[in-house]
């Protein structure tokens, strides 16, 4: 018999007790239907002893299997899987017996925690096939990949990821919702899973290539037949290709115990379960409200009559706009010019502020636009508000009248919290239009609404499902990580293991904090006691705008965010992030890493 079949073979008594096991589940199962309970203590602990024992061999078995020996370390799973057996062989006998869900649950953690080891040794067996085939990128590849699975931190990463999605699915919250449930374990395995996946793939990217070089072992490359490009892309594709084994065993992971485990318990009312149906377990686009007479023709049409009205305004405001833009002395023509800017962006911002604002005993008109396919498809949608009032208002809730043709009624609206509200789509008319009214009654004395211009006032609608959304943010996830390995290649081609750590640790933290960058350092320096922004200013403004902008496109798009609330991470979305993220940036990174390595004198001595 090959090596290979004395490896994966399982010896006679192995598969005895394998077959014990079986059959007492088995049969303990036939027994709860029958109504025959197993409540013997001898019964209850030869079962627990040889299902404990039967899971360990079976572990054990596939660790052999699918090549993961080195990567989880046989005292650390062989104890994890024993202990955890008996927790779930309690759970089984909690579940026929004592109906308590503290064991039931620890049982089912446990079931995904068996079934991670297995997707895990599966996937990375997958790998290491492919990567075998042809030489060059894929060999170097592979012996990355190798190289990582035998390396304690990606152990200690992997092992944080095996166990924690199954126990965070069954962390007890407080809030009685199911919705709320599920959502929290979508946001706390999404962040696992984004940390684990994310210092692992840096940390690796900086330590593999730092140690050859370190050691020396890089000088064996000089004697290969493979360039030194090539060796750089194997070390990218390795990573990557561990990457792709952690994603999807977390991807598959997250899927089935929220659809297969959550998505299955009873909602906590009627309202919660449609909640979940049509709010979380979806996923959805937002149309936002489209003004009947643009916006910019109501800021024409206001700085049109300053013009022939107060024409000095519009001067004193562009000689004010020169001197603060660092312009000094201009002429009548250049201020007119300046100024008419700077006040049809004030008119502008007035004009939508007040569009958004509704008075007591007032009303405002919002029209939607677009939705045909929902009323065709014969779907309930939601429209979502968040809004805020002025003046004291006791409780949380104000009364206001929402119509919709001739349909009108009160409805209590909550204050300073995203509220969703379902509508009919026998609402929207031929045309693909839902318009609404939206009534401040004249009892609502000093309680002036109004909705935030972002996200206040916007109508949800299905476009696909939770499968495919859940799919597009792993992949999103796949890509980004994609430039931080290259980033941590080229940087670990000049730099000690150390200082590329630190360095790449700052381009993600710089790449995550992009929007709030460029939103901070837009108004930096605008605002001073005396005078102006000094040169200082202007120059720490500019270089953080522009680095800002630059690092923009990985923090862009939020697909994790827009899962949990069941929003759409569209196709034409993730398509963006590959071509800026996966290709051009990931590119520049290794381009840059590659003509570095090209030119080093690996044979010097490193000080």
């Amino acid at each position: 018999m090959s090596g290979e079949r004395k490896r994966v073979r399982m010896a006679g008594w192995e598969m005895g007790v394998v077959v014990v096991w079986l059959t007492w589940i088995v049969g303990s199962w036939i027994a709860a239907v029958m109504g025959i309970w197993l409540t013997g203590p001898l019964v209850l602990t030869l079962g627990t002893a040889l299902g404990a024992t039967a899971i360990f061999l079976i572990t054990r078995w596939a660790i052999r299997w699918g090549g993961t020996r080195g990567l989880l370390a046989r005292y650390l799973i062989y104890g994890l899987v024993s202990l955890f057996a008996c927790f779930y062989l309690l759970g089984m006998v909690g579940a026929m017996m004592l109906k308590t869900p503290w064991e039931v649950g620890a049982g089912r953690a446990v079931i995904g925690f068996f079934v991670n080891v297995w997707v895990f040794g599966l996937m990375l067996a997958l790998v290491k096939k492919l990567l075998s085939y042809g030489g060059g990128v894929m060999g170097v590849a592979r012996a990355m990949l190798l190289e990582a699975i035998e390396l304690k931190v990606v152990l200690g990463f992997a092992v944080i990821l095996l166990i924690g999605i199954p126990l965070l699915a069954f962390v007890p919250i407080d809030e009685g919702r199911l919705a709320y449930r599920i959502q929290t374990f979508l946001s706390w395995s999404l962040t696992l899973t984004g940390l684990v996946t994310t210092t692992m793939t840096v940390i690796l990217a900086c330590m593999s290539l730092c140690g050859e070089v370190r050691d020396k072992q890089i000088h064996s490359i000089a004697v290969k037949p493979i360039h030194r490009s090539a060796f750089l892309a194997g070390k990218w594709l390795g990573i990557m290709s561990l990457n792709t084994i952690l994603l999807t065993m977390a991807g598959v992971s997250i899927f089935v115990y929220t659809v297969g485990y959550l998505a299955q318990l009873t909602p906590y009312d009627f309202q919660d379960g449609k909640v979940i149906e049509n709010e979380v377990l979806v996923a959805r686009t937002s149309v936002k409200p489209v003004p009947e007479v643009p916006l910019e023709k109501y800021a024409k049409d206001e700085l049109d009559k300053v013009m022939q009205e107060d024409r000095q305004r519009v001067l004193d405001r562009g000689y004010g706009e020169a001197e603060h833009q660092g312009y000094g002395a201009v002429g009548e023509d250049k201020a007119i010019e300046l100024g008419r800017e700077a006040l049809f962006k004030q008119f502008l911002r007035e004009t939508e502020t007040t569009w958004y604002l509704i008075r007591p005993g007032e009303s405002r008109r919002y029209v939607f636009e677009g939705l045909g396919g929902v009323r065709n498809k014969d779907e309930w949608f939601q429209f979502r508000y968040q809004l805020k009032v002025s003046g004291d208002r006791p409780g949380n809730q104000i009364l206001m009248g929402l119509q919709v043709g001739e349909r009108l009624a009160s409805h209590e609206f909550a204050i300073n919290t995203a509220q969703q509200l379902a509508l009919d789509p026998n609402w929207i008319d031929e045309e693909g239009k839902l318009v609404m009214t939206l009534v401040n009654p004249v009892e609502n004395r000093g309680n002036t609404v109004t909705f935030r211009a972002d996200e206040g006032l916007q109508v949800l609608y299905r476009v696909g499902g939770f499968g495919d959304n859940l799919f597009r943010t792993v992949a999103s996830s796949w890509f980004k990580l994609s430039f931080l390995a290259a980033l941590g290649l080229a940087t670990a081609t000049f730099l000690s293991f150390p200082v590329a750590l630190l360095f790449s640790l700052m381009i993600l933290m710089l790449s995550a904090a992009s929007e709030f960058l460029v939103s901070a350092m837009s108004s930096y320096g605008r605002i001073q006691a005396l005078g102006g922004p000094t040169f200082i200013d202007e120059v720490i403004r500019t270089f953080g705008m522009v680095v800002g902008w630059i690092f923009s496109g990985y923090a862009a798009y939020s697909p994790a965010e827009s899962l949990v609330e069941g929003r759409a991470f569209t196709w034409g979305a993730l398509g963006i992030l590959t071509l800026t993220v996966g290709v051009l940036w990931t590119g520049i990174a290794m381009g840059v890493g590659i003509l570095v390595f090209r030119k080093r004198e690996l044979a010097s001595v490193q000080v």
